[in-house]
């Protein structure tokens, strides 16, 4: 039971820069805006950033220039979840070209 809470503890953890990022993109973003809180947009928008938190993290962690630069490994963390909206929207428009044009020299199309 122990070792369960310890893997939670450590996933929260791990995620919270992600979760920072996230946060204050939202709140960047809406008062840019002038608009109201939303807080399905806002869970929506944490979502997102823990995900792509969780990827950046998986990744970094395999790079041995990151091991023991903790401080590093979270800001880097903190500013792929900051920046996950724009680089969703991002592969939104780019993805369906790619897919045709992969599609079409696999000749399915």
């Amino acid at each position: 039971m122990n070792q369960e809470i310890n893997n939670i503890i450590d996933v929260i953890s791990g995620i919270s820069p992600a979760l920072a990022g996230g946060l204050i993109r939202y709140l960047h973003g809406t008062s840019k805006r002038g608009e109201n809180i939303s807080i399905k947009v806002l869970i929506s928008q944490l979502l997102i950033a823990a995900v792509v938190g969780w990827w950046v993290m998986g990744f970094i962690s395999s790079i041995d220039y990151f091991t023991g630069k903790t401080s590093l490994q979270g800001s880097i963390i903190g500013i792929s979840s900051f920046l996950a909206p724009n680089i969703l929207d991002l592969v939104l428009e780019l993805f369906p070209a790619i897919a045709k044009k992969y599609l079409k020299r696999k000749e399915i199309l």
